[in-house]
């Protein structure tokens, strides 16, 4: 019962290869980083699921460090997650470095650290600020889980994970063309900044195009509504049309009655 009770509550349940943060397979990581922290950098699955009509979410990684104490309970990760919940919406995924591919776009956007939350919408194109405490934000051996307020359903996701930087205005380390062992460095002309991105197989045409793909499927069925009102409103149409030249065809058959019957 408990085991048909956590499957009815899941909606996604999506797996990332180990050992990919790497980028496009160029990026090298600051040397000074330990294996914890390193591993902390490696996205390993990502699940959401239904908790009593809201979205969670659980991403779970190669490992979860905090050298900072952040009081979220990690520091060397920062996460970028982006939820499609409908059709349009914004195609730049936020600070990443990333488009969507073209026709996609996002509608929330959940930016992690683990001093800070960032909540966003995008009811049309402009991103609009959300309460950041309206998402929980806990920790469970590798898994960091958060519990949002959006609506569960169907979705679809990106999902990105930054060396974390506070000391840069978008708390991520963006990689650089040198060759310092302690910086993060690519080969790439002007690289995405994440290390590392939800995608199940080679990541590396993304980084080169820089346009991500989302994973899951968008079940939006408000075009589908629209289409059926927009049926029902033609059969209406032709409905009452039949009705009027039905009425029409009755008063003038009686016209007709009314005006033979004079005439006899």
């Amino acid at each position: 019962m408990l085991i048909s009770a956590v499957l009815a509550t899941l909606l996604l349940n999506y797996p990332d290869p180990s050992g990919d943060v790497l980028g496009d397979g160029t990026y090298h990581l600051p040397e000074n980083l330990s294996a914890t922290d390193r591993n902390s950098l490696d996205l390993r699955s990502f699940v959401a699921s239904d908790e009593d009509g809201k979205l969670s979410l659980d991403i779970g990684l190669g490992g979860l460090s905090n050298p900072l104490d952040a009081p979220l309970g990690f520091s060397t990760p920062i996460l970028d997650i982006f939820i499609k919940t409908r059709v349009g919406g914004s195609t730049t995924l936020g600070d990443t470095g990333f488009e969507t591919p073209p026709g996609q776009g996002w509608q929330y956007h959940l930016h992690l650290s683990g001093f800070n939350k960032e909540f966003y919408r995008v009811p049309r194109l402009t991103p609009e600020k959300l309460n950041p405490e309206d998402i929980k934000v806990s920790t469970s051996g590798t898994t960091i889980k958060v519990q949002t307020p959006i609506p569960a359903g169907q979705y679809e996701y990106w999902v990105t994970v930054s060396l974390f930087d506070p000391l840069t205005p978008a708390g991520l380390v963006t990689p650089v063309n040198d060759n310092n062992p302690y910086h993060l460095t690519s080969r790439l002309n002007n690289p995405p900044a994440p290390v590392d991105v939800l995608a199940q197989g080679d990541q590396s045409r993304s980084y080169i195009q820089r346009t991500l793909p989302p994973v899951g499927d968008l079940q939006d069925f408000r075009p589908w509504i629209l289409l059926i009102m927009g049926t029902l409103g033609m059969v209406g149409v032709v409905i009452s049309t039949i009705v009027l030249m039905n009425r029409r065809a009755k008063q003038d058959s009686k016209q007709n009655f009314e005006y033979k019957a004079n005439l006899d």
